[in-house]
């Protein structure tokens, strides 16, 4: 049964996923991370993280997400 949260799990993504994965986040979440009391990592968005392909992404998964955040970006401004 569920009796608590602990902060383990919530820190673990910052030894498991590589720089790379971390910018693809950081370029999707960046302004919002503060409200849930993380902070960016990266001193910046980068257009590399944006375009590289993370760890086990397939071609379709990856147009698929990159279509998508476009059209977020889209809808935002």
């Amino acid at each position: 049964a569920f009796s608590e949260v602990t902060a383990e799990p919530a820190s673990r993504w910052e030894h498991e996923l590589s720089e790379d994965e971390i910018g693809w986040v950081e370029w999707h979440c960046r302004d919002l991370m503060p409200e849930f009391g993380y902070e960016p990592r990266l001193c910046a968005r980068a257009l590399l993280h944006f375009a590289k392909p993370i760890r086990g992404e397939r071609p379709p998964e990856y147009l698929k997400s990159r279509a998508y955040s476009i059209r977020d970006a889209w809808i935002r401004s």
